[in-house]
């Protein structure tokens, strides 16, 4: 919920390319212990862009408010996130 009403609306305003590059990939059904993959897929992946969403929340909200929204996105993560590229 918070990736679609805060996160990429974010991402959108600070940055339209960088919003029209992203694919939200939401899983159709749970993992064996149960936890969901959810993934962003930049294609393109645009070198010039920023993909960071710390940054882009910093942006658009403020500080304290951007701190508060990645906190609450964080505490989603059953583990550590992986990044993977692709070139």
């Amino acid at each position: 919920m918070l990736t679609k009403t805060v996160i990429l609306p974010a991402i959108k305003r600070e940055d339209a390319q960088v919003y029209n590059s992203l694919k939200f990939l939401i899983p159709e059904e749970a993992n064996d212990d149960g936890t969901l993959t959810f993934m962003f897929i930049a294609d393109p992946y645009l070198d010039e862009k920023n993909y960071d969403i710390f940054e882009v929340l910093v942006q658009q909200y403020g500080r304290a408010r951007a701190e508060e929204y990645f906190d609450r996105w964080i505490s989603c993560f059953a583990y550590e996130q992986e990044v993977i590229s692709f070139r």
